[in-house]
């Protein structure tokens, strides 16, 4: 039985002598592993939209143990990204979000549509910088589409939606600035940082250097606890 749809090339990785598997986000069937025949070889005319970060458009075969691809096309090619090294190593981070925090053949188009407009924005990012809070913003929204968010819009205490003034790792998001000695350590934080929190927006608009530093530390504090695996390559550059 065949199936096709679109996909994101996610990594691949060496399986037998003259094949491999690769594995891609597909908008229709979710995370999946194939087998590419002979994608090894230099005449393979499948290995080459599966060797790089590309939307592609592909046809798989079922198989007993794994699916094998028998067609794969480009769609969208993301040339900023494969020239530029910070680029591609944000790229490479945002992809291995995925590759931990998504289960196989679990298909959601909103994590797919997500992961598409992260890396066209890396594609298109004009201010090298930028990449880092990017990436940061992906995996907190992914967080919260998984169902592991921390509490934003009110107070993790007294539900109150006032005056929240401080973030409590240890008791799941804000407390309110009545609530918040009951957490010695809780972070405070402004009103503009509290706005990136609560955002679902990918981009956040202009935002001071000081709230970005504060969102990203948050952000991979809260990752680092509500991961299953950790995610490394959000080690390969500060």
């Amino acid at each position: 039985m065949l199936y096709s749809g679109q996909a994101i090339v996610l990594k691949r990785r060496a399986f037998k002598e003259n094949d491999f598997l690769t594995t891609i986000l597909s908008k229709e069937y979710g995370k999946i592993e194939l087998v590419v025949k002979s994608g090894a070889k230099i005449t393979s005319k499948l290995a080459g939209p599966l060797s790089g970060i590309h939307r592609i458009e592909f046809t798989a075969a079922r198989g007993r143990e794994l699916d094998r691809i028998t067609f794969s096309s480009i769609v969208e090619r993301f040339d900023s990204i494969e020239s530029n090294w910070e680029t591609r190593i944000r790229a490479i981070q945002i992809i291995e979000i995925i590759d931990r925090l998504i289960s196989e053949k679990s298909a959601d188009p909103e994590i797919y549509s997500q992961t598409l407009e992260a890396l066209r924005a890396l594609n298109n990012l004009k201010n090298e910088k930028v990449g880092k809070l990017l990436v940061y913003r992906f995996l907190w929204l992914l967080l919260y589409k998984l169902g592991t968010g921390p509490e934003i819009k009110s107070c993790v205490n007294c539900k109150s939606n006032d005056n929240l003034s401080h973030f409590s790792f240890s008791h799941g998001g804000m407390l309110c600035a009545d609530c918040r000695q009951k957490d010695s350590s809780a972070q405070n934080i402004p009103n503009a940082a509290l706005a990136m929190l609560s955002s679902s927006k990918l981009s956040n608009g202009q935002t001071s250097a000081n709230d970005i530093l504060l969102f990203i530390k948050i952000a991979r504090l809260w990752g680092e606890q509500h991961t299953h695996r950790p995610i490394k390559s959000l080690n390969f550059t500060q």
